[in-house]
């Protein structure tokens, strides 16, 4: 049998909540969907937005890119001009009134811009993306320390300014930045720190970021007690 079992026994998991206990499935298929949420979300798949936020089906649509970088809008690029119309109707088909950007720590695509490496099926795209988000990290912190502590600074610096970036690059789609101005769209900006569960959202204004989640004190897996408060 080609499927995994992993995935079949998941399946039937799903066919019995939504199909059998609450019947969403079949309320979404006789009366379609209508989304709160658009996600634009680094595709890792530690930072999977429908486990982050338990979502049901029906409350998203979904975009998953490397990162997450999404490269400024070029009227003669077919992606551009794709992911223009993707918004476009998102926004205005369905009245979408959210759309998330959500990166993460730990990320590869930061680690890789950081250094700088070269890889055929990455490259050509990930530095013109992501170069913007470099620079303005090296304007910041200088170049990529060899230590341990002052490397991850560095990364976590970078991880930020490629969704502060990512923010601003979306904002260049003329069907974004049109619902935008309009008042018809959000764009909550978030960083998903997935040593803890913590999420840390963008305050556009300053481009500082802040703790968005209550965290109470819970033990994870390294058998610590971690208490966080949102100070």
């Amino acid at each position: 049998m080609a499927i995994d079992q992993k995935l079949l026994d998941g399946n039937k998991e799903y066919k019995e909540k939504y199909y059998g206990e609450d019947g969403l499935m079949l309320d979404l298929a006789e009366n379609g969907q209508k989304p709160k949420y658009v996600f634009i979300a680094c595709t890792d798949s530690r930072n999977d937005p429908a486990i982050v936020f338990q979502l049901d089906p029906g409350d998203a649509f979904g975009y998953r890119q490397m990162g997450p970088l999404l490269e400024e809008y070029d009227p003669n690029d077919s992606a551009s001009v794709q992911f223009n119309s993707h918004v476009g109707f998102y926004v205005n088909a369905y009245e979408t009134p959210k759309a998330y950007i959500m990166g993460h720590t730990k990320c590869g695509a930061a680690a890789a811009l950081a250094d700088d490496i070269n890889h055929d099926d990455i490259t050509p795209w990930l530095i013109p993306a992501g170069q913007k988000a470099l620079n303005r990290t090296k304007e910041k912190m200088g170049e990529l320390p060899e230590d341990k502590e002052g490397r991850t600074s560095f990364l976590r610096e970078l991880e930020e300014q490629m969704i502060i970036v990512n923010r601003e690059h979306l904002l260049s789609y003329p069907k974004a930045k049109a619902a935008y101005e309009a008042g018809k769209l959000e764009i909550p900006t978030i960083l998903n720190e997935i040593e803890t569960g913590n999420l840390y959202e963008l305050n556009p204004k300053d481009n500082s970021f802040f703790l968005a989640n209550d965290q109470d004190t819970f033990e994870i897996g390294c058998g610590c007690s971690h208490e966080n408060n949102n100070e």
